[in-house]
């Protein structure tokens, strides 16, 4: 998938990436592993404030790349990269590896097969987000664990 760019710091957007897996025992903890590109903008001169993305992992997401995300967020799995402004300045950019894991409990999951994904949203009131969701640039990993 080619990458896009969203500039709305109210709706999240999926990323693209996901994985499925089946757990073999409900007492397992499933570790999620996520890398992706991030390429986060403004042009506007904001001193004292950031920019950069939040990020959430998602259950059973269906949402195609770069659209609005229709799946359930997993409490607690919040994520955020930025940068924060200490002076005018017109343009910043943050263009890094965007790295989160987390740890589903027991408790959240049964035995029965579970898709997981990523959503994302711009963290500012103003700038650009860019995601990369390619193979070179990103990889969702689920590791069950006991």
């Amino acid at each position: 998938t080619s990458s896009y760019t969203r500039t709305d710091q109210t709706v999240i957007y999926t990323h693209g990436r996901s994985v499925t897996i089946d757990p073999k025992s409900p007492d397992s903890v499933i570790l999620l592993l996520a890398r992706f590109r991030a390429d986060s903008t403004t042009e506007s001169p904001f001193t004292g404030r950031s920019t950069g993305i939040k990020s959430w992992f998602y259950e059973d997401d269906t949402a195609a790349s770069g659209d609005a995300v229709n799946g359930t967020k997993i409490s607690n799995s919040e994520y955020i990269q930025g940068i924060q402004f200490t002076g005018d300045t017109q343009i910043n950019t943050l263009d890094q590896a965007h790295t989160m894991w987390y740890l589903v409990p027991s408790a959240d999951h049964t035995t029965t097969q579970v898709k997981y994904s990523i959503g994302f949203k711009l963290y500012s009131d103003t700038g650009e987000v860019e995601i990369f969701p390619s193979d070179s640039h990103s990889s969702l990993i689920a590791i069950e664990i006991g």
